[in-house]
């Protein structure tokens, strides 16, 4: 009895079968959801982090403001008591 194929091409078959298993195993084990939610929860940190540092930005020039707003407010309070004084 002949055999239908010859053995490099049952060791073919016998190698495309096995990678076709195993993708579809892959396929059915893995749950492209999860990865998505995973990439979603990472895009979340990374602007939650960027936000941080804007806002710390912003309050820093906000400090800014205020010390030389003051410093403004000690030179006249300084000025109009010399003038007072008649100095």
């Amino acid at each position: 009895m002949e055999l239908p194929f010859t053995r490099l091409e049952m060791a073919f078959i016998l190698l495309a079968f096995v990678i076709f298993s195993l993708f579809t195993l892959a396929s059915i084990y893995t749950n492209p959801e999860e990865r998505n939610e995973e990439r979603e929860r990472e895009r979340k940190k990374e602007r939650k982090k960027e936000r941080k540092k804007e806002r710390k930005k912003e309050r820093k020039k906000e400090r800014e403001k205020r010390r030389q707003g003051r410093k403004e407010g000690r030179k006249c309070i300084h000025a109009s008591l010399y003038s007072y004084q008649g100095l």
